[in-house]
């Protein structure tokens, strides 16, 4: 392991609950050279580039999730289990685009 240690919670059961931050970059590009895409006008996206309404021929977005991670009881071995993750609605870090035209 490396970096600080994660938080730990013991659940009454002896199991463990571990929240394990990632990040990660999502990459959207428009199939052709010739297709672009917008963001959402109230979107994350179009505040942090500046540019809402703006057409984009490619971006990469800097997300941040967090997985909660249920570890079995010493007692009882088997599979981590993801109890809970934000992977659906992660929270934006950064992002970059190339504009069309």
């Amino acid at each position: 392991m490396s970096g600080p240690a994660l938080p730990v919670l013991k659940t009454a059961n002896g199991s463990s609950l571990v929240a394990c931050p990632l990040t990660r970059t999502q990459k959207t590009r428009g199939k052709a050279t010739t297709v672009t895409f917008t963001f959402g006008e109230d979107s994350d996206d179009s505040a942090l580039l500046g540019a809402k309404g703006r057409e984009w021929r490619s971006a990469d977005a800097k997300q941040s999730l967090t997985a909660l991670i249920e570890l079995p009881a010493a007692s009882s071995p088997g599979p981590a289990q993801v109890a809970a993750c934000n992977c659906l609605d992660p929270q934006l870090l950064e992002i970059t685009g190339k504009r069309a035209g």
